[in-house]
C-alpha cells in the first residue's frame, strides 16, 4: 500500500478524472487516519475536497455538505491556497448546477473567477464561460442553443477557453451589429456548426 498521502491523493484525483469515483473513495479511505493527524494543513483540506468531488461524481447529495466543509477547512489554513480555493469553489458550483441551484452556483463562480485572476487567463476564461452558461439558462435566452453549439464545436476543434470566450464575444458582437430585434425573433436565429467553426478559426488567427 502506498504510504505517501500526497501521492494517494493524486491517485484519487486521477480516478475521478477517469470517471471512477468508487476507486477514488478507496484511495481516500486508505489515508484517512493519516490525514486526520494533520489538521489545518493543505493536505487536510485537499482530502475533504477530493471526497466532495467523488460523492458529487456519484450524484450523492452529501457532496454539498462536504464541499461546504472543504471551504471551511480552507479558511482555517494558516496560508492561502489559491489553487485549492479555486478548485473548491468551481467544483462546488459545478455540483450545484447539476442540482439546478444556479443562484448559489453563480456566486461561487464569481468568487472563483476573482481567485483565478491571480492564477492564469485560461482559468479566468474557463470560469467566465460557465458564468455565461448560467446567465443564458436562467434568462431562458434563445442564444443558449447557439452557446451549446459553440461548446460542441470547440470540443471537436480542441479550442481552449480563451479562444471559446473570444469567439462567443465575436458572435454576440455580430448579432448586435445585425440588430437582434425582439427576443422571440431571435429564437429563429440558430447558427450552424460550420458558422462557429469558421468563427473559432478566425479568432484563432487574430494577433495576440
Amino acid at each position: 500500500m502506498d504510504d505517501d498521502p500526497k501521492h494517494v491523493l493524486e491517485l484519487a484525483k486521477l480516478a475521478n478524472n477517469q470517471q471512477n469515483p468508487h476507486l477514488a473513495l478507496q484511495h481516500l479511505r486508505s489515508i484517512e487516519r493519516v490525514v486526520e493527524d494533520s489538521p489545518e494543513t493543505a493536505i487536510w483540506a485537499d482530502h475533504r475536497l477530493v471526497l466532495a468531488e467523488s460523492y458529487s461524481a456519484l450524484g450523492d447529495k452529501v457532496a454539498t455538505s462536504l464541499f461546504e466543509e472543504a471551504l471551511e477547512l480552507l479558511r482555517k489554513l494558516p496560508e492561502n491556497q489559491p489553487g485549492l480555493e479555486l478548485r473548491a469553489r468551481e467544483h462546488f458550483a459545478d455540483h450545484l448546477c447539476r442540482d439546478r441551484r444556479f443562484s448559489k452556483a453563480r456566486e461561487l463562480y464569481v468568487a472563483a473567477k476573482l481567485i483565478a485572476t491571480g492564477i492564469g487567463k485560461e482559468d479566468v476564461a474557463r470560469i467566465q464561460m460557465k458564468i455565461v452558461a448560467i446567465d443564458l439558462r436562467v434568462d431562458n435566452d434563445p442564444e443558449f442553443e447557439n452557446f451549446q453549439t459553440l461548446k460542441r464545436v470547440a470540443l471537436q476543434r480542441h479550442a481552449m477557453y480563451q479562444l471559446q470566450l473570444a469567439a462567443w464575444m465575436q458572435h454576440l458582437g455580430r448579432q448586435d451589429r445585425a440588430g437582434r430585434g425582439l427576443r422571440a425573433a431571435r429564437s429563429m436565429n440558430r447558427a450552424s456548426e460550420e458558422y462557429f467553426a469558421d468563427l473559432i478559426d478566425s479568432v484563432r488567427d487574430l494577433p495576440e
